[in-house]
């Protein structure tokens, strides 16, 4: 694998490990994030939902997993997209997150983008195929198995300024073997580290 010439990287930007609670149980997930910083993510992001997106799915509860991640993990630790919790709710558990490690954060995102129907995954599913064609979401996200798209892909939101890239493997199909391969080779070739092949 060769780096682009003229290629700078910025040593400020920071690789973290996506966690989608509605792919995977949380023990499965909890070994994704271990596996994540042994190979090298800066941090743990996990979703945050009330329910699974499509059925049948997974609903692990974000907050409580973020505490036993805080156990397992030394990496910063959070949501990001959030479900509209109570407040009461959310100053509590990241009070208790936070009395083990201090580097829990919590994702937002504008009230516009929440819908009262978002609760019902069909209807989820509905608005999603009536806005978002196939191309468009092939031009949003890179889907590849080969690392050098992941690599060119990270790299383009370094260009605009990203100081912290989430990297998620949206298809779940061995999420620990792509978690290795960032290891290896994406995140090395993105910190303009050689890569040995």
């Amino acid at each position: 694998m060769r780096l682009q010439s003229g290629y700078r990287p910025c040593m400020s930007v920071r690789y973290f490990y996506f966690c989608g609670h509605e792919q995977f149980g949380p023990a499965e997930l909890l070994e994704h994030a271990i596996a994540a910083e042994r190979h090298g993510f800066e941090g743990v992001a996990c979703s945050d939902h009330l329910q699974p997106w499509w059925e049948p799915g997974e609903s692990g509860h974000a907050w409580v997993w973020l505490g036993a991640a805080g156990r397992a993990t030394s990496v910063p630790i959070g949501t990001g997209v959030g479900a509209p919790w109570p407040p009461v709710v959310l100053v509590g558990a990241r009070r208790r997150n936070r009395a083990r490690r201090p580097r829990v954060w919590k994702g937002a995102q504008p009230k516009e983008l929440y819908r009262d129907d978002w609760h019902e995954p069909a209807k989820m599913y509905e608005y999603a195929e009536q806005r978002v064609s196939d191309d468009d979401l092939r031009q949003a996200i890179v889907i590849s198995s080969d690392p050098e798209a992941h690599i060119n892909g990270a790299r383009e939101l370094q260009r605009m300024g990203a100081t912290i890239v989430v990297l998620a493997n949206a298809s779940g199909a061995d999420p620990l073997g792509a978690i290795e391969i960032y290891g290896d080779q994406v995140l090395p070739a993105l910190r303009g580290q050689r890569v040995q092949r």
